[in-house]
């Protein structure tokens, strides 16, 4: 999507279409061709995707969301008028670099939490004595656990069914626990 300047002022936006290749033998990938997709539509070349939040943008830190088909968790720049919290859900474009397997994620928009890979438990925070705990079959990380008052047992837990980082296999993991 490329911005007009030459008759409006910068308000109609233009859709592109870009090739990129190797020209005249030269090594290097370069543009080769742009043209205009007249019925084009503002991020329309991108996959769409749905996902959840999983941690709010803090001091150095951005939001991160949980795309659901693919059990990835990305960081993302939204600068929404309402910052996005734990366990809004949002839809996406987002593109994916092939060189070093990145997803990129552009155009937030936050939506109704999908019914897919979250739901919420009310039972029984089980703390394990290094920090970490369980809702049910919800792995609560340490972080998470503290941000209960230890006399507390009864909670109320969001969680997302997502990859586990360390183990590859996915289950299911809490990322709000409230009383």
């Amino acid at each position: 999507m490329l911005t007009c300047t030459k008759h409006c002022g910068g308000f109609c936006r233009i859709s592109l279409t870009v090739v990129i290749g190797r020209q005249n033998g030269d090594d290097k990938q370069t543009i080769v061709h742009v043209s205009v997709r007249k019925d084009g539509k503002q991020w329309d070349s991108l996959n769409s995707g749905v996902g959840v939040v999983t941690r709010e943008a803090a001091a150095e830190k951005s939001v991160k969301v949980l795309i659901l088909d693919s059990g990835e968790e990305v960081k993302i720049d939204a600068s929404l008028e309402n910052p996005l919290r734990i366990g809004d859900g949002v839809q996406f474009c987002f593109a994916r670099n092939p060189k070093n397997n990145r997803v990129d994620v552009f155009n937030v928009e936050r939506i109704e939490l999908p019914e897919k890979d979250v739901r919420r438990i009310n039972g029984l925070l089980r703390r394990n004595p290094k920090g970490f705990g369980f809702v049910e079959d919800a792995f609560a990380p340490p972080q998470i656990v503290e941000s209960i008052d230890p006399s507390i047992d009864e909670v109320v837990a969001q969680a997302v069914y997502a990859k586990n980082p360390t183990k590859g296999e996915y289950g299911w993991r809490v990322i709000e626990l409230n009383t």
